[in-house]
């Protein structure tokens, strides 16, 4: 029998009401930036720089000063403070005020991993002595790591599905944020798990348990008037479940971030397209990540992104992994007029164009070319 935990929350909803969805235009390419998930400091000359996006996310800092024995990080602690309260004391700096007194369309969302506990965090001190709750233990013994460091905790524990519902209760609880970031849902621990050679079977009942994590997370976020921002894509986890992933967004009116979108090239990417439009016929919000390499012609993905784009889609030329000013560079295409699109994308085998009031798009997925025309 699935097991799906809510969390009954009195709370009072924060005092920065929100717009959400947030306010669209076609008008220009919709294009967001997500600064943050470091310990930088916004100064005047980023909050002039990410003023200009329509839509921007500024990533919390989640900190704390458990240096466990796994994966030990030197991590500054501001005041040694626990977990997430690192996330109050940047909220309430004068430039995160300044900032929302200038960009109205900017939102803040603590930064947690699904699934996983950083080792350096107090929460990583519980799962220390918990190594019951770890994923499959290597040869050696230790936890499986998400990505490169921390804990990959098992969901199908009952306990565990509690300690992580619980302790992301405190980052939805910090003043004037809007919700929460939760990375590699879905993906993480299961790829290493698969390199640790873990049945099938078990795979399979981690991440079923996994989805009712994320039904119920997403729905505390909406209890308490916050937004739970999920990010997974379809190459890192297989259709069925990137499919439950996108119906529980869609039921429990989370938001969903396309790690990754089109950064493979081809069918592959045609693939992630057929994704977006999906969730857009769902009413999803998207933010797209769209890595490029130095000197990558935009218009093959940013056309890609074009022709399954609908309401509350945001598109970012991002460099993979850098969350710094210049992981974000502003492009030409962003000042370029678009208008309302005149109609869904249409195609003749894997040629796909689309038409908008200002510009033309045509992409060939077995070329891997895109080309977009504008008239402005």
């Amino acid at each position: 029998m699935k097991m799906v935990i809510v969390l009954c929350l009195v709370h009072t909803v924060f005092s920065a009401a929100i717009t959400w969805p947030p306010e669209f235009t076609y008008d220009t390419v919709p294009n967001w930036a997500f600064p943050g998930r470091t310990n930088q400091t916004l100064n005047s000359s980023m909050l002039e720089y990410y003023s200009k996006y329509q839509l921007v996310d500024l990533a919390g800092v989640n900190v704390s000063c458990y240096n466990g024995s796994v994966n030990p990080v030197a991590v500054t602690c501001p005041g040694g403070k626990d977990d997430f309260v690192g996330n109050q004391e940047i909220m309430q700096t004068k430039e995160a005020t300044e900032f929302r007194k200038i960009k109205s369309q900017s939102y803040i969302f603590p930064y947690v991993y699904f699934g996983c506990s950083q080792a350096w965090h107090q929460s990583g001190k519980i799962f220390d002595e918990r190594p019951q709750w770890w994923v499959n233990k290597t040869a050696t013994g230790q936890p499986l790591t998400c990505k490169a460091f921390g804990y990959a905790f098992d969901f199908t524990i009952p306990d565990v599905q509690q300690f992580f519902l619980n302790e992301v209760v405190k980052p939805f609880l910090v003043d004037d944020t809007a919700g929460v970031f939760f990375d590699a849902v879905l993906m993480v621990p299961f790829t290493r798990c698969l390199q640790q050679n873990c049945t099938e079977e078990f795979i399979s009942k981690i991440r079923t348990a996994s989805l009712d994590v994320m039904r119920s997370t997403c729905r505390m976020a909406t209890q308490m008037g916050k937004i739970a921002i999920m990010s997974f894509n379809s190459r890192h986890i297989p259709q069925p479940y990137y499919d439950q992933a996108i119906t529980i967004l869609a039921e429990e009116k989370g938001m969903h971030y396309y790690e990754f979108f089109c950064a493979w090239q081809g069918l592959d990417c045609l693939s992630n397209v057929f994704d977006m439009m999906r969730a857009v016929s769902l009413g999803i919000p998207i933010q797209a990540h769209v890595p490029f390499s130095p000197g990558e012609d935009i218009q093959f993905k940013l056309g890609s992104f074009l022709l399954a784009m609908g309401n509350h889609t945001y598109f970012s030329w991002g460099k993979a992994d850098d969350w710094t000013l210049g992981g974000f560079p502003w492009v030409p295409e962003y000042d370029k007029k678009l208008g309302n699109p005149l109609g869904p994308a249409q195609n003749q085998s894997n040629i796909w164009w689309r038409h908008f009031e200002h510009a033309s798009v045509r992409v060939d997925f077995e070329k891997s070319e895109g080309n977009i025309t504008w008239s402005q």
